[in-house]
């Protein structure tokens, strides 16, 4: 069984949950991050391999998965988590990027799951 060590301290079989995510009906909500770089995106995916994937084409950035949290609540989740990190959003450089970017700090990142689960226990 292979394991694959995530940013901040996060250990997950890596393979396995995108061979098994990839073909099964769920909602996640994602992390990832552009290498070496603090830019980190948010959204939802029944598919995070899939979804990677299409974010990596054309990006000039290698694109990495930090974290994910499954929920029947994902778009909700993520739209508070938008709303929270709003004022972290790139509005200037890395326009290559598509969609919304922010700027997370270190703390927030650690959280990410922890604040999935918050949020989805307040509906």
């Amino acid at each position: 069984m292979l394991e694959k060590k995530l940013l901040f301290g996060v250990t997950t079989n890596f393979n396995l949950h995108f061979d098994i995510f990839s073909y099964i009906s769920l909602m996640f909500i994602y992390l990832l991050k552009i290498q070496n770089e603090n830019i980190f995106k948010i959204g939802v995916s029944k598919k995070l391999k899939k979804r990677k994937l299409q974010l990596q084409t054309g990006n000039p950035f290698d694109i990495v998965l930090v974290n994910f949290y499954e929920s029947d609540y994902a778009r909700k989740i993520e739209k508070f988590l938008h709303a929270k990190y709003y004022h972290t959003k790139l509005t200037e450089g890395f326009e290559k990027l598509k969609g919304e970017w922010f700027a997370l700090s270190e703390k927030d990142v650690k959280t990410f799951i922890e604040e999935c689960i918050k949020i989805e226990n307040g509906f």
